[in-house]
């Protein structure tokens, strides 16, 4: 076609995806041939950013927004089963916006929360609408039928409409987090109204919305793919009628031309093979926007926004060779919005880091995706032996071949090596869309569909980068992928994770743990993971303390362990539970659980646990609680119903575990900031001055106040604490000692001058409760506040 033959056309905002279309051809085919099949129609809303579909009386518009603006009669939120909205982006846009009296009518209608299958009804609060559904689902099994999506969707279809609700709006069901396959979530929606549509045709339901993040490129794709499905032949035709008359010999050479009253209007709509027979490949590129190009089967975008908002399968970052996420800008943004498990995961995997153009596989944490890549690159004006350039072709390859390998679908790259590197942003931009080029080249079957390319910022340094890019993006649009043999493409350079530790309970385990560096638990939220306590400690200004109320879920653990641990045939017994049988109570009732963060504390506890990892390391490594010989009650009972995630965090190889510790209103500060003190033990304690520890609630519950006054029922306080106690010393009877017995056979003499010794006691049967006893303050730290009622 010549120049003086160029028509003016944009099909931008038709379609997004021309080259997908050749799977639609036997669809549109069988419907052709079923003209006594019930009938959809399918169109473009007044909005760009929607398209629509209708079943009978029932429109569904496939919308990019935020759910929480839709003027509709009842949103649809997928949630927790407990209904706990401050868990999820979804759920915590909604508690936000719509207020808290959301989350309160969640809690006091469904104090049991929901199950699958089921929805919890509330008011809006101050959202656009009259109600809101909030439901569950399942995380995605593809060995299953996933049934769930269609069977919810029914529920709410149908209590909307008995409620004679005429919209609701619906997010892309289980797209995010939950892991489902977006092609599979938008054929279940679509066809989930479909059938509603046809087993109730005098609904009061007319909308139905599917709102989908204006962000989540992968989800958009599959339900505008979906919804273009029908009657693709038609719709294809009539967006190319005006420019096909200008096609030259196409429709007057046309076989159906001879046979056609008006052969330039009436023929049947050509298939897409045909159009793109006649009208060439090079046509394709301004199907689409202009952010967006194809690279064979690859839609390449270029995005404005944050690595962490993105929903691709794949999250590409650039790092320092040493993993550490918090040096650069976009690596900590990214670990922000991860959490800290990417920071550890880092740490236990990759102990040495990653070498320049090599990547690091990593999990998501909180984002919403499957997979974090990590990759280091050298700075471009201080080359390091290969050319920089080379280096940058080298990791985006190497990402885009392990996508391949994950069999994922989706990446979003940072722009590579632009700002503190110093790549230059046109040949960044050139490196990125030739190692694209050359990557499907070499894999033109891989399962790799969508790049996305994130410019973080809105600065007019952002915007210079971003226009680098889109110059490149545009001499794309005006070529095909070439078809050329590409150079031989070397393996991916995955760095192999180190084994994170030894096997457990072995001699090199312990020896590893020796070595590490002290960092605050997982689930600290004021000192977190990414920084070891030093490195907390340094920091000028900080303060080293914090205690902070726990989330819902710790709440619900601790809890646990304070009911299941109760023995109310025990209560009141004893010589420490004097005055307790007048107050007439059967259990305990927690009102608060709080959180200690003691940077001091916590070093000087991490210290004594590493050396009890030596001390297994070089001797015999310790007899577990469980296997001491001569233990009749077995282990702990806080064990017995502690939480997996912190059972699995604990180290049994020093017999570390929690227990409980009760002490009175006045010790409860001290205890807090300077830890647990063998010192401030009374005179009377029946094994010397020591900390007592004990695995029953019931116990703990005797010392919160004092026995020679008035008890009291409300605003009681114990310790929930975390203890190594090392090697373990089984004791039937008592003396009073000021440290642990030797380990010599026959030796009572507390004063011995023999080395070994045991680290702690426990005393079993002679007494109504079992003993555990320390002599070192630095083998426990105070975890937990709980307060609580006598009830």
């Amino acid at each position: 076609m010549s120049d003086s033959d160029e028509v003016e056309f944009n099909f931008a905002n038709e379609y997004l995806c021309f080259e997908e279309l050749d799977e639609c051809e036997e669809e549109k085919s069988s419907e052709d041939e079923a003209p006594n099949s019930d009938t959809t129609s399918i169109g473009r809303t007044e909005s760009d950013d929607s398209l629509s579909k209708t079943y009978g009386n029932i429109t569904v518009h496939v919308i990019k927004a935020n759910i929480i603006h839709q003027q509709v009669d009842v949103i649809v939120n997928s949630t927790t089963k407990s209904l706990d909205l401050t868990k999820g982006a979804a759920s915590k846009t909604i508690l936000k916006k719509g207020g808290k009296s959301i989350q309160s009518e969640c809690t006091n209608k469904y104090a049991n929360g929901i199950q699958t299958g089921d929805i919890a009804i509330t008011k809006a609060g101050r959202l656009p609408c009259q109600q809101i559904y909030h439901l569950f689902l399942p995380r995605w099994n593809e060995n299953d039928r996933n049934s769930e999506i269609q069977d919810v969707m029914i529920k709410c279809l149908q209590t909307a409409s008995s409620s004679g609700h005429t919209s609701i709006a619906f997010p892309a069901l289980g797209a995010g987090n939950l892991g489902y396959d977006k092609e599979f979530v938008a054929k279940a929606m679509f066809n989930t109204v479909e059938k509603f549509s046809k087993a109730n045709s005098s609904t009061s339901l007319t909308t139905v919305n599917f709102v989908l993040f204006p962000t989540d490129y992968g989800t958009i794709e599959a339900f505008t793919e979906f919804c273009q499905r029908t009657s693709l032949g038609q719709r294809l035709f009539g967006t190319f009628q005006r420019f096909l008359s200008h096609v030259t010999g196409y429709l007057s050479n046309s076989p159906a031309s001879s046979s056609s009253s008006s052969p330039d209007m009436r023929r049947s709509p050509p298939s897409v093979r045909e159009l793109r027979a006649h009208l060439g490949e090079a046509l394709l590129p301004a199907l689409l926007p202009a952010n967006i190009v194809k690279i064979g089967n690859i839609s390449v975008s270029i995005l404005t926004g944050t690595l962490g908002e993105q929903n691709s399968d794949v999250i590409m970052t650039s790092c320092t060779r040493g993993l550490d996420m918090n040096r650069g800008t976009l690596s900590k943004t990214l670990s922000d919005a991860a959490g800290p498990s990417l920071q550890m995961e880092c740490n236990q995997k990759y102990p040495r880091g990653v070498q320049h153009g090599e990547i690091a596989t990593l999990g998501p944490g909180n984002l919403n995706s499957k997979k974090v890549y990590c990759g280091a690159l050298p700075r471009y004006d201080r080359p390091e032996g290969t050319e920089p350039l080379e280096v940058l072709g080298q990791l985006i390859t190497t990402c885009l071949q392990q996508v391949s390998k994950d069999r994922m679908k989706s990446i979003s790259f940072p722009l590579l090596g632009c700002g503190y590197l110093k790549y230059p942003d046109h040949l960044a931009a050139k490196t990125m869309f030739k190692s694209i080029n050359q990557f499907w080249i070499s894999d033109n079957g891989t399962t790799l569909r969508t790049v996305n390319i994130v410019v973080f910022g809105e600065s007019e340094t952002s915007k210079a980068h971003k226009q680098a890019y889109m110059n490149e993006l545009k001499t794309w649009k005006k070529k095909p992928a070439t078809l050329s043999k590409p150079k031989p493409t070397p393996a991916p350079r995955v760095r192999t994770a180190v084994p994170a530790t030894p096997p457990r309970n072995t001699p090199e385990f312990c020896r590893h743990m020796y070595t590490r560096h002290i960092r605050p638990p997982d689930d600290w939220t004021v000192y977190t993971t990414n920084k070891t306590i030093k490195q907390w400690k340094l920091e000028k200004g900080k303060q080293k303390y914090a205690c902070v109320d726990v989330t819902r879920d710790e709440f619900a653990k601790v809890q646990r362990l304070v009911l299941n641990t109760w023995e109310g045939a025990k209560k009141g017994h004893g010589r420490d539970a004097k005055g307790l049988d007048s107050l007439k109570y059967n259990s305990l009732k927690v009102t608060r659980v709080q959180r200690i963060e003691n940077l001091n504390l916590y070093e000087e506890y991490g210290n004594k646990k590493q050396a009890l990892f030596d001390k297994a390391y070089q001797g015999k490594m310790f007899t577990k609680l469980s296997d001491i010989k001569g233990l009749s009650e077995g282990p702990s009972r806080v064990d017995k119903y502690l939480d997996k995630t912190w059972k699995d965090g604990l180290h049994s190889e020093v017999n570390e575990g929690y227990f409980f510790h009760g002490t009175k209103e006045e010790k409860i500060e001290g205890v807090k900031k300077m830890g647990l003190d063998p010192r401030m033990a009374g005179g009377e304690a029946v094994l010397g001055k020591a900390i007592y520890m004990a695995e029953s609630s019931t116990k703990a519950d005797q010392y919160t106040d004092s026995r020679d006054a008035q008890r009291t029922s409300r605003n009681l306080q114990m310790f929930l604490v975390r203890a190594c106690l090392g090697n373990i010393c089984l004791m039937d009877a008592v003396r009073k000692m000021n440290r642990p017995p030797c380990c010599v056979p026959r030796c009572s003499d507390n004063s011995c001058n023999h080395e070994i010794r045991y680290d702690s006691v426990i005393v079993e049967g002679a007494f109504l409760f079992r003993e555990f006893v320390l002599y070192d303050l630095h083998q426990v730290y105070p975890e937990y506040l709980i307060t609580y009622d006598r009830v």
